[in-house]
C-alpha cells in the first residue's frame, strides 16, 4: 500500500467565502526568491495546514494498492486524519538515502526510493516524457541582487515525491469521475498532442543539428519525443533539446473535458496535490468529499462554478508564469551587471538576422551578441540552417554550437544584455 496523504485545506475554506472567493480569482500561489504572492491566507500553509510531525492532521488521503509488478489494483480515497512521524527536507531525504546520513526511517525511505524507481521505469515503458529542465537557483546578496546563480539540482529524493504525487493525481483522475452521478462535472488537467507545424520545425531543426537522430513522418507518439530525448542524454546539446522539445509542446490546461495527458502518456490525470497553492486541486477536493458524503451540489449550479474556476485558473497560470519568468530574467540581468567584462562559456540558444542570442552554462542568463560587434567578416543571416554564415572565410555560428562571451553591458529598461564573443 501507498499513501499519499494531502492537508484538507477544504475543510477551513467554505465554498463561496471571501477567503474561497478571493482564492479562485488568484488561482494559483506566485513563488519567487525572495518571497510568495499566496493563493490562500498564509496561517494555512504554515499552521492549520502543515502536516507537523506527532500533531493530528486532517488530511484527504489516496490509499493506492500495488500487484508486485506495481499496477494499481486498488485505491480508496477519503478524508482522514493523520498523524506523521517526520518532516524532512528534500536534502535531508537524499543524504539518507545516498548514506550520507543515518536515521531511523531509512528503511522506509529507502523502500520509497525503490518504489519511485520502478514507477518510474513503468511510466517512461508507457511513453511518459521526463523532462530534466533545470531552474536558476539565486543566492541573494544585498539589495536584491544575487551574489550567485546554479542551475538546480534534480535529486532522487525529488524523484521520489514526484513519482508519488503523479500517481495519486492519476489514481484520482481515473476513480473519482466514476463515482459522481452522470455529467457531473469534474476538473481534468490535459495536454493535447503537439501541432504538426511545431512538430514539423522540430524534425528540421534535428536534422540541421545534425545530431544522426530523427524523427518519423506524420503525427509523433509521445515515445517518439522521449526517444529523442533519451538519444542527446549526453550529447552537449541536451539542455538545448530539452528546451525546443518543451516549446514543441501544445500548453497543458485545466478541463471539464478528459482528454488525456500527451506528455505523460496518462489516459487520466487532474490535480489533487496542492490545494493550499492551485485551486483547481481544492476543487476535485470538494469533489472528493461530496462522493464519500453522497452528498452533491446541483449539478448546473456546480457546472457554473467549475467553468469559471477553470477559466480563472487557466488564465492565472500564464500570469503566475510570466511573471516568475520576468522576475528571474531581471535577478539574472541584476547579477550580469556586476560581472561587466567578465567572460563566460555559453552555447548559441538563439540565431535570428541580427545576431545570436546566448545562455551561460553556469547561470543559465542569457544575452545578444549583436551581429556588429562579429568584426572578423560579414556575416549573413541563414534562415533555412538557423546559422550565422561569414562571406569571406565561411566560419558559421549555428544553434548549440558553444562559445565563449563577454559581458558588454546590461540595458535593464530593454530587460536585455549585450554580449560579445570572446574568442582569445
Amino acid at each position: 500500500l501507498l499513501g499519499v496523504h494531502i492537508a484538507d485545506v477544504s475543510y477551513f475554506v467554505a465554498s463561496n467565502s471571501s477567503v474561497d472567493r478571493e482564492a479562485m480569482n488568484r488561482s494559483t500561489s506566485v513563488y519567487f526568491t525572495e518571497g510568495v504572492v499566496h493563493m490562500l491566507p498564509e496561517e494555512l500553509s504554515a499552521d492549520l495546514c502543515s502536516l507537523r510531525p506527532n500533531v493530528d492532521r486532517l488530511a484527504v488521503s489516496a490509499i493506492i494498492q500495488l500487484d508486485k509488478d506495481y499496477n494499481v489494483v486498488g485505491s480508496e480515497i477519503l478524508p482522514t486524519v493523520i498523524k506523521s512521524k517526520a518532516r524532512f527536507t528534500y536534502q535531508d531525504v537524499q543524504d539518507i538515502i545516498s548514506r550520507k546520513s543515518d536515521n531511523k526511517f531509512k528503511k522506509e525511505l529507502n523502500q520509497l526510493k525503490r518504489l519511485a524507481a520502478l514507477l518510474f521505469k513503468r511510466r517512461s515503458e508507457g511513453g511518459s516524457i521526463d523532462f530534466d529542465i533545470p531552474e536558476p537557483i539565486f543566492e541573494m546578496g544585498d539589495k536584491g541582487i544575487p551574489h550567485e546563480i546554479r542551475p538546480s539540482e534534480r535529486m532522487e529524493s525529488h524523484r521520489i515525491v514526484e513519482e508519488c504525487m503523479l500517481l495519486a493525481n492519476r489514481v484520482v483522475a481515473a476513480e473519482i469521475p466514476k463515482k459522481v452521478p452522470k455529467k457531473f462535472p469534474f476538473v481534468y488537467r490535459v495536454h493535447a498532442k503537439p501541432d504538426k507545424l511545431n512538430v514539423d520545425r522540430f524534425g528540421s531543426l534535428l536534422k540541421l543539428l545534425r545530431l544522426g537522430v530523427q524523427v518519423p513522418e506524420g503525427d509523433l507518439s509521445p515515445n517518439d519525443f522521449k526517444n529523442v530525448l533519451k538519444y542527446v542524454e549526453d550529447s552537449p546539446y541536451r539542455h538545448l533539446i530539452e528546451n525546443v522539445t518543451l516549446r514543441t509542446m501544445s500548453k497543458a490546461v485545466y478541463s471539464m473535458k478528459n482528454q488525456g495527458h500527451f506528455g505523460l502518456a496518462f489516459q487520466h490525470y487532474t490535480h489533487f496535490t496542492s490545494p493550499i497553492r492551485r485551486y483547481p486541486d481544492l476543487m476535485v477536493h470538494r469533489v472528493i468529499k461530496m462522493v464519500c458524503d453522497q452528498s452533491f451540489e446541483p449539478k448546473e449550479e456546480w457546472r457554473d462554478i467549475m467553468e469559471k474556476v477553470v477559466k480563472l485558473s487557466n488564465a492565472g497560470e500564464i500570469q503566475a508564469l510570466t511573471a516568475e519568468r520576468e522576475y528571474i530574467k531581471m535577478k539574472q540581468l541584476r547579477w550580469l551587471g556586476e560581472r561587466i567584462e567578465e567572460s563566460f562559456d555559453g552555447i548559441i540558444s538563439g540565431v535570428v538576422n541580427f545576431g545570436l542570442f546566448v545562455e551561460l552554462k553556469s547561470s543559465l542568463a542569457e544575452g545578444l551578441v549583436h551581429l556588429d560587434t562579429l568584426e572578423d567578416d560579414v556575416y549573413t543571416y541563414d534562415e533555412d540552417l538557423y546559422c550565422l554564415r561569414g562571406k569571406k572565410y565561411n566560419r558559421e555560428y549555428r544553434l548549440g554550437d558553444s562559445v565563449r562571451v563577454k559581458v558588454l553591458s546590461v540595458l535593464f529598461e530593454k530587460q536585455r544584455a549585450n554580449f560579445v564573443l570572446n574568442n582569445e
